[in-house]
């Protein structure tokens, strides 16, 4: 019998309430689950849904989550078996059915998410998120976000005072409704690219009619205002204060409601970050950018961390046993100090009992140790070779790669655990403003989310060993009992 007790939906989230906010992407094997704590309960839970890193999220609902009763019941799972353990493990499954369940996994009893209030008498809600979406392809998603980016430019240059940010910022404006009209366009089968203003709006209202079932909002400002931008552009016209501002707020509505209406996406949220489907790695991109103007100190220290865990999944894609390929041939012209049948030994079975024994005497000790260092160093080079030809191999520009690693080496973690547990310990600059700026800081992020989207595109899923599962809880919560800082000299 479905207890409802365990999992109600509700319409709010109870100011002061525990809460969560989770994405399940379909593409990620049809399920999403982390780490709570049963101290959490009841945990509010803000659900949502989407076919694939590509695809708009579709909310489904908020749910009032028992977590104690969950566990009782056998619907979610401890985390480990230690005493005193309060950490369980909540696993949400979308099933071919089209239906959410809580389920520790698949061979476990699962407990079907109410698609309705408690106080609600009707049968369950039909989920919206079953309705097939078209597809944003990645050209697609950077022509909006640019479009933004132009926009949010051109409204800095209007905070400012002096005729040439005005000139800017009407340019900007208009530029940011031109790039969104052709990326309408994009997808028609129209040619626009000789096209006057009047033209490509014109055109690109038909597609968007198509779609949505009316017009462009605002049609008759648009175009007033590219006659504005004519003006600035052609004659070097002083647009006011208040023409500035004016359409400034036409363009913003304009670009909201066709974002909104044509892409189901919402104008203030877009963002490639979005677009990333690991959530784990998602979180710290968004905890990196809310901190650049808060402490660029651990906004680097987490955008960092969410590069090398992206690239760590392509590390060893391309990787093949270099050690039992290459390694006793490379070593076969010292046969006096190790033979190729000993070195094949000492990789497959390392130091077992005969070997050792051989080894006892000064010579072969001397041999031994001699013959280890080669293969370590062999070791260590096949590891380095390996991960620049998977860095490669992926698409990854080693340039780009390599410069990273230069601005951001001030900057590091070091995992380590013990019998109290995992901990962190942080470096990083005194002086980060003296290391480097917020714009080089945005370009960074800017370089990361591409890289590891692209990883994405390509079909490699970005993964997080379940080993730094807590570590990566240590640092979203910045849980200062489990972090050691220290400041280096810039």
């Amino acid at each position: 019998m479905q207890n409802i007790n365990l999992c109600q939906r509700v319409e709010t989230i109870p100011p002061g309430e525990k809460t969560r906010q989770w994405v399940l992407n379909d593409s990620t094997n049809s399920n999403f689950h982390n780490i709570v704590h049963l101290g959490e309960s009841p945990l509010y839970l803000h659900f949502s849904w989407r076919r694939s890193a590509r695809d708009p999220i579709q909310f489904v609902g908020i749910f009032k989550l028992d977590l104690p009763g969950l566990l009782q019941y056998g619907y979610v799972r401890l985390e480990n078996d230690e005493p005193n353990n309060s950490n369980i493990r909540l696993r949400i499954k979308h099933k071919i059915d089209g239906i959410f369940y809580i389920q520790v996994n698949d061979n476990n009893p699962s407990l079907l998410m109410n698609a309705i209030s408690p106080n609600n008498d009707q049968g369950p809600l039909e989920m919206k998120n079953q309705v097939e979406n078209p597809k944003i392809n990645k050209n697609e998603i950077d022509q909006l976000i640019i479009s933004k980016q132009i926009f949010l430019h051109g409204i800095e240059h209007s905070k400012k005072s002096g005729q040439i940010n005005r000139m800017i910022a009407i340019h900007n404006i208009h530029n940011s409704i031109e790039i969104l009209l052709r990326g309408i366009l994009y997808t028609s089968d129209k040619k626009f690219s000789d096209y006057k203003f009047d033209e490509l709006i014109g055109e690109a209202n038909v597609v968007y009619q198509n779609k949505v079932g009316k017009e462009f909002p605002l049609m008759k400002k648009i175009k007033s205002l590219n006659s504005q931008r004519n003006m600035v552009q052609h004659d070097a016209d002083d647009p006011s204060i208040k023409v500035v501002e004016k359409y400034s707020i036409y363009t913003r509505t304009f670009l909201e409601e066709v974002y909104q209406n044509y892409y189901d996406l919402d104008f203030d949220n877009v963002s490639l970050i979005e677009f990333i489907q690991n959530q784990e790695i998602k979180s710290l991109l968004h905890l990196a950018q809310k901190n650049f103007f808060k402490d660029i100190n651990k906004s680097m220290i987490l955008l960092s961390r969410a590069f090398y865990l992206g690239i760590n999944s392509v590390s060893q894609i391309f990787k093949t046993n270099y050690s039992n390929q290459y390694l006793p041939s490379a070593l076969s012209w010292i046969d006096l100090l190790t033979t190729q049948g000993e070195v094949n030994n000492m990789i497959k079975y390392k130091e077992n009992d005969l070997l050792a024994r051989a080894y006892q005497q000064p010579y072969g000790r001397q041999k031994n140790e001699v013959r280890n260092s080669i293969i370590n160093m062999m070791s260590g080079l096949e590891y380095y070779i390996g991960t620049q030809i998977s860095i490669v191999g992926s698409g990854i520009d080693l340039f780009e790669y390599n410069k990273f690693k230069e601005l951001t080496d001030k900057w590091s973690t070091i995992f380590s655990s013990n019998k109290n547990g995992k901990f962190v310990s942080i470096y990083w600059p005194k002086k980060p403003m003296e290391v480097i700026t917020i714009e080089q800081t945005e370009e960074l992020l800017f370089y990361v989310v591409n890289t590891l989207f692209g990883i994405e595109s390509k079909g490699i899923e970005l993964t997080i060993h379940d080993d730094y599962l807590e570590f990566f809880r240590i640092l979203t919560e910045w849980d200062t009992s489990k972090i050691n800082i220290h400041e280096v000299d810039a």
